[in-house]
């Protein structure tokens, strides 16, 4: 049995919860890991990326490919260094759009590219460029990955991605 203690943060009001199992998916920096005393290994500064958060009705091109998360790779085409390759994931269906732009290696972490650039690629991406495309915001962050040697102790599990 595993009791965990919660905070309602609107009334401060504790509650204590018991369950067979626990799963924290609230990222490498988690109170849970912290807790659990897992062990991490830590790779910071692995590259940059951006999100770009878009308003773009995309629903005529999900009719046959179905999903909220998309790798997009095109080979055939140049892209430029500041977004060799994205992800999209869906925020709204099938309206709004996170797209993930990742910097190749060799550009400079401090690039910074213009809104026209970023819309650009954005564009192109999607492959369509009769729908109209909103940018909502742009953020920039540094990807690091994070490692534990264990994602468990007892019945406690936890799980984030490597960035």
């Amino acid at each position: 049995m595993v009791v965990t203690t919660v905070q309602d943060t609107i009334t401060s009001k504790i509650y204590h919860i018991r369950s067979k199992y626990l799963f924290g998916a609230d990222g490498a920096k988690s109170r849970i890991v912290e807790q659990l005393g897992l062990p991490l290994t830590k790779k910071p500064s692995q590259g940059v990326a951006l999100n770009v958060l878009v308003k773009a009705d995309l629903s005529k091109l999900m009719k046959t490919r179905t999903g909220n998360l998309h790798w997009i790779i095109q080979p055939d085409i140049e892209s430029p260094d500041f977004a060799w390759w994205a992800i999209m994931r869906m925020v709204k269906p099938w309206t709004e759009w996170l797209v993930i732009l990742l910097y190749k290696q060799e550009c400079d972490p401090d690039f910074t590219p213009t809104e026209d650039q970023v819309m650009q690629r954005t564009s192109e991406l999607i492959g369509d460029d009769t729908i109209p495309v909103e940018l909502v915001r742009i953020d920039k962050w540094i990807i690091n990955e994070t490692i534990a040697e264990s994602y468990s102790k007892g019945r406690v599990y936890v799980g984030f991605d490597l960035v």
